[in-house]
C-alpha cells in the first residue's frame, strides 16, 4: 500500500535484505558485531517504547542472519535468551496494569519469529540434547501462545508452530509429545477468542499439525471445532469451513 504502513514495511525488509549482504560480504566482522549486540538482560517496563525497539532490532539481526550466525552461537543459546525475554515479558504483562502492551506484544512477536529462524540449526549431534531443546522451543512458543498481549502475537505463534512441525519427519514429532497437551489447550482456547478468518486459519493450520503429534486429543477439541463449524456455515466462510474439514479429517 501507498500508506505508512505500506513504507515501514518496504522500510523493514531493505534494512534485513541489507544486513544479510553485509553479513555475507563481512562474515567474521559483521557476526561479531551482531553478537555483541544480543540482549543480555531482559525487557522491563521502564525500558518503553524506544527501548523495546532497539531489542527488537537485535533480535531481527539474529534472525535474519541465522545461517551465517550458527558459527557463533548455537540454537540453544538463541533459545535460553528467547526463553527469559518471555518469560520477562509475561511478567512485564502481568505487573503493568494500565501501562501499554504495545512493547510486549511487539518482542512477543519478533520471539515467534526468531525461533523458526533458527529452527533448522538446532541439531548439536546430541540426540538426548536435541529433542530436549526441541521440546523447550515448544513449550517456549505455548507461553508466547498462552501469553499473548495482542491477537498479532497469536498469529504468529500459530505461524510458528506450522512452520516448525511441518518441516519435522513423524519420527521427530516425539519431541513436541510432552508439551502437545498445553498447546492444544492453548490452541483451543484462542480459536474461541479470534475474530478474523486469517488467524482462525492459522491457528487450525497449527492444529492439523499438532494432531500429527502422538499425544492425547484435547477434550474441548471436538466441541471447539463444532462451535465453530456451526459459525462458519452460519455465515457462509468458506475457507473457514474447508479448514475445519480437513481438522475434522485428522481426528478420524
Amino acid at each position: 500500500g501507498g500508506g505508512g504502513g505500506g513504507r515501514a514495511m518496504r522500510l523493514r525488509e531493505s534494512a534485513e535484505r541489507a544486513l544479510s549482504c553485509l553479513i555475507a560480504l563481512l562474515p567474521s566482522a559483521a557476526g561479531s558485531s551482531l553478537l555483541g549486540a544480543m540482549p543480555v538482560d531482559t525487557h522491563a517496563i521502564a525500558e518503553g517504547r524506544r527501548g523495546a525497539m532497539g531489542r527488537d532490532a537485535r533480535y531481527c539481526g539474529l534472525g535474519v542472519c541465522a545461517c551465517e550466525m550458527q558459527s557463533h552461537l548455537g540454537f540453544r543459546q538463541v533459545l535460553r535468551a528467547a526463553q527469559s525475554e518471555a518469560g520477562a515479558l509475561c511478567a512485564s504483562a502481568a505487573a503493568g496494569a494500565g501501562q501499554p502492551l504495545l512493547p510486549v506484544a511487539v518482542l512477543q512477536v519478533r520471539l515467534c519469529w526468531l525461533i523458526p529462524c533458527w529452527w533448522a540449526f538446532g541439531g548439536s549431534g546430541d540426540a538426548t540434547e536435541d529433542a530436549a531443546a526441541c521440546a523447550d522451543a515448544y513449550a517456549l512458543i505455548a507461553t508466547l501462545l498462552s501469553n499473548a498481549a495482542d491477537a498479532a502475537v497469536v498469529q504468529h505463534a500459530a505461524h510458528a508452530l506450522v512452520a516448525m512441525l511441518r518441516v519435522s519427519a513423524d519420527a521427530d514429532l516425539a519431541a513436541a509429545a510432552p508439551v502437545t497437551p498445553q498447546l492444544c489447550a492453548a490452541v483451543v482456547a484462542r480459536l474461541g477468542e479470534a475474530e478474523s478468518d486469517e488467524a482462525l486459519l492459522w491457528l487450525l493450520c497449527a492444529l492439523r499439525q499438532l494432531l500429527r503429534v502422538p499425544a492425547p486429543v484435547h477434550p474441548d477439541l471436538a466441541p471447539g471445532l463444532a462451535r465453530l463449524w456451526e459459525l462458519a456455515v452460519r455465515e457462509r466462510r468458506d475457507l473457514l469451513a474447508a479448514e475445519l474439514r480437513r481438522c475434522a479429517a485428522c481426528l478420524q
